[in-house]
């Protein structure tokens, strides 16, 4: 209270000294010799304690002699109504017209509270040994930041640069404190970063053909992908199988160790177990291990990948004729980070929708034609949400495409070329928003958003480039054509 007291007074001095000048000046003095002194008068804020929020604060200013409310700019004037800063201020008023003399009132500024909030790009980290990572927060005021952990396995330093052992698998619990400011007080939070295991996803499927079995054994090797980063860290594969889309019914296990006898990583299994010729069975993988606190952690499950079970030997597949609504996937060609999934219909084949692209950026060649069963079928379409949101570096379409879904390149970025060989597209074949923000990347980081854009190299057949730029403008490619 003694400190706001002296506070008050030096307020007070430069206002008794600015009013004492403006009278010496000309200031309006009473209309008569017998003016009333204001400072008998109850002088009364409308609010005598406010909140800093780095605005002026200007409380209302009333005066009343008895019963009788006096006016501004005729009984009085006021002098220092506004502030921002935290700390107590003076409202002085001067008496005017039938009053002389001063008055005055005071109020407080006080510390608001502070927020802290968690800026960092990434609270959800891919597990892969040990590792440190920088935890990012901010504070009102510019206030100083503690950090600190109480969670086993993991540290940080005061400064928030956080050490996670090898094994250390969950949530780590980051408590942060705020030191008091000239305009806020302290404060603490508590945020939670994940590390988690890394994931991946099949990639194909190949029938029989394994060694060790007969040729009639209902067997199919799953493969999945193993170049991504941070995989070498798991402990092994679980893949999970059913003719239960769902998974709610007849699901089995097979479990693989992540490592081969000599140390390489496995990249896919064989399965026979519950498995009959022309079963349409869904897999899906996951990654598991073993973490410092003795449970097994694993990723999230993979998407769906649907094979149907035919254990004949490739051998026999000449001459055979594909399945109307059979997927098939195919890694060779010149399509480069993708397995392309083909749809056979009637003699034709489309690009399956939903594609996984296991390696970016990819190069996506769709050919002409494709074998199945050694029998060659033109590629005509591309299906909607094909490759919708993959970094792409390239695609070359065939000469056979008629036809392009909505959303199949939608969201696709970082596309330096596009090459249309057919000349079979028109309007009425490509859909409105089969390219809906083509080459277009936005996002937040760092608690601040940004955005991306790139042109396109265009190449197609002479008479047709023109109509092809103005059908992939209507399409979604608004950022330039080349």
């Amino acid at each position: 209270m003694k400190g706001e007291m002296k506070k008050s007074h030096a307020a007070r001095l430069p206002l008794a000294f600015l009013f004492a000048l403006l009278l010496a000046c000309g200031a309006p003095r009473a209309a008569h010799a017998a003016a009333k002194d204001i400072s008998g008068c109850r002088v009364t804020l409308s609010q005598t304690k406010f909140v800093y929020s780095g605005e002026r604060h200007s409380p209302g200013v009333t005066v009343t002699d008895g019963e009788a409310v006096l006016r501004a700019g005729f009984d009085y004037s006021v002098y220092g109504g506004g502030a921002s800063s935290v700390g107590v201020h003076e409202v002085v008023v001067a008496g005017m017209g039938d009053y002389a003399g001063q008055a005055s009132a005071f109020w407080e500024i006080i510390k608001a509270p502070n927020e802290i909030s968690l800026e960092s790009p990434d609270t959800i980290l891919t597990y892969s040994g040990p590792a440190e990572k920088d935890v990012w927060c901010g504070a009102k005021g510019k206030a100083k930041l503690h950090f600190s952990t109480a969670t086993k396995g993991v540290s940080i330093t005061d400064g928030g640069t956080l050490s996670i052992q090898d094994g250390f698998l969950g949530a780590a619990a980051i408590h942060v404190t705020s030191e008091e400011t000239e305009s806020h007080l302290a404060s603490s939070a508590d945020f939670t970063v994940q590390i988690r295991l890394r994931g991946t996803s099949i990639t194909g499927f190949t029938d029989g053909g394994v060694i060790g079995l007969a040729d009639n054994d209902h067997t199919v090797r799953v493969e999945w992908s193993t170049g991504l980063s941070g995989i070498q860290s798991v402990g092994g594969f679980q893949i999970r199988y059913s003719k239960d889309p769902a998974f709610q019914s007849g699901v089995r296990m097979s479990e693989i160790p992540m490592l081969k006898a000599l140390g390489g990583v496995v990249n896919g299994c064989s399965i026979s177990k519950g498995l009959k010729k022309g079963d349409r069975v869904h897999f899906q993988i996951r990654t598991y291990k073993k973490a410092l606190d003795g449970n097994m952690h694993y990723s999230d499950w993979s998407g769906t990948e649907t094979h149907d079970i035919d254990s004949s030997p490739e051998s026999y597949y000449k001459g055979k004729k594909p399945k109307n609504g059979k997927v098939y996937q195919f890694f060779e060609g010149k399509s480069e980070g993708v397995g392309i999934r083909y749809r056979y219909q009637n003699g034709a084949l489309s690009v399956a929708r939903k594609q996984e692209v296991y390696s970016q950026p990819a190069k996506v060649v769709i050919p002409d034609s494709v074998s199945v069963y050694g029998k060659k079928y033109p590629v005509t379409s591309i299906e909607k949400g094909a490759f919708r949101g993959k970094w792409i570096r390239s695609i070359v379409i065939g000469k056979n495409v008629k036809k392009i879904g909505a959303n199949a390149f939608a969201g696709v970025y970082g596309t330096k070329k596009i090459t249309i060989k057919s000349k079979k597209l028109t309007a009425k074949t490509v859909s409105k928003n089969a390219f809906k923000d083509f080459n277009h990347e936005a996002g937040v980081f760092m608690g601040r958003p940004y955005e991306y854009s790139w042109s396109v190299k265009l190449a197609a057949p002479k008479s047709m480039k023109a109509k092809y730029r103005r059908l992939l403008e209507k399409s979604g490619v608004r950022y330039g054509i080349k």
